[in-house]
């Protein structure tokens, strides 16, 4: 990746399946398109020409049928109009039986669908609907909703899908940080459509100057996460907005969260570390990864 970019710097970034699907965790947003989207996380997020910031949100997705904003009663059908939906997923691999999942083509050209129920959406209209798809083509211009098999029942999908509906889909940011971490209720200002770039892993170590590096509060079960001392990767905020890039050895995340508040971080997150863990400036590798890597922050020189 460094040889084809050049970057002036570059730090890993997401989890992944590092052992067998090599599947990246969490949501990733690139040229802002998002090309992954996964749960609750703290990400790191670039917007309005590289202004850097960071929070832990969840991202929704709404869908509305024929422009609709609301379910409507029919009355010459004596029946109701459904005309909304939701899905939870971007491109990510269909592991939840009850997902509902948008695949768009920065997934590839096809994917995998077991079971459930594929609908193609080329050009916001939904052109096909597929009982069981199996291999399923992703429109260039267009994208899937994908309905696992336990996500939704035939009539929930009938009531809604049919050829020749136009779709629309609005993402929202929403806040997700536990109330054990912060008392901080602010909506998150983020308008997700305006993010050029988003990478996410976790836990958050340092908010709003502070220390708040509960994993365990955070959702992450592992002992490499909670309790253990390893090799680690973090991002970091200064108050003028500068970001730092830092690995080190032998630590444990509140020791970690203390070492970027030193370096004089307002906001810090955890990023993938162990084998993971890399760091790249200034020409050369400062730590090397002991594995392939499926994400990267990347440092440009724009003005090249």
């Amino acid at each position: 990746m460094i040889n084809r970019k050049k970057p002036i710097a570059a730090i890993n970034a997401n989890f992944f399946d590092a052992y067998n699907s090599l599947e990246p965790y969490g949501s990733i947003i690139k040229n802002k398109e998002i090309t992954y989207l996964e749960g609750k996380n703290v990400s790191l997020y670039i917007q309005d020409k590289n202004k850097v910031d960071m929070d832990y949100f969840k991202v929704e997705i709404d869908g509305f049928l024929d422009g609709k904003r609301q379910n409507e009663w029919n009355n010459a059908r004596q029946a109701m109009d459904f005309n909304l939906f939701k899905a939870w997923y971007v491109n990510n691999l269909p592991k939840d039986s009850t997902g509902i999942y948008i695949y768009t083509p920065a997934r590839g050209a096809s994917i995998w669908l077991e079971n459930g129920t594929a609908i193609e959406v080329i050009e916001n209209k939904i052109t096909k609907v597929t009982k069981n798809p199996k291999e399923t083509i992703i429109p260039p211009n267009g994208y899937i909703i994908y309905y696992a098999p336990d996500a939704a029942d035939d009539k929930y999908i009938s009531d809604r899908f049919r050829i020749g509906r136009t779709v629309e889909l609005m993402y929202k940011a929403l806040p997700a940080l536990a109330e054990a971490i912060t008392q901080n209720t602010e909506t998150v200002g983020i308008d997700i459509h305006k993010v050029e770039h988003m990478i996410s892993a976790g836990p958050y170590l340092v908010k709003d100057g502070k220390i708040i590096a509960d994993a365990a509060a955070q959702g992450f079960k592992e002992d490499k996460i909670t309790v253990n001392r390893a090799q680690r990767s973090t991002i970091g905020i200064t108050k003028d907005n500068k970001l730092k890039l830092v690995t080190g050895s032998n630590l444990n995340m509140t020791e970690l969260a203390q070492v970027m508040l030193e370096l004089g971080c307002v906001k810090a997150m955890n990023l993938d570390g162990g084998a993971s863990s890399a760091l790249y400036a200034k020409g050369k590798m400062i730590t090397t990864p002991g594995r392939k890597l499926n994400t990267v922050l990347m440092i440009l020189d724009v003005k090249k």
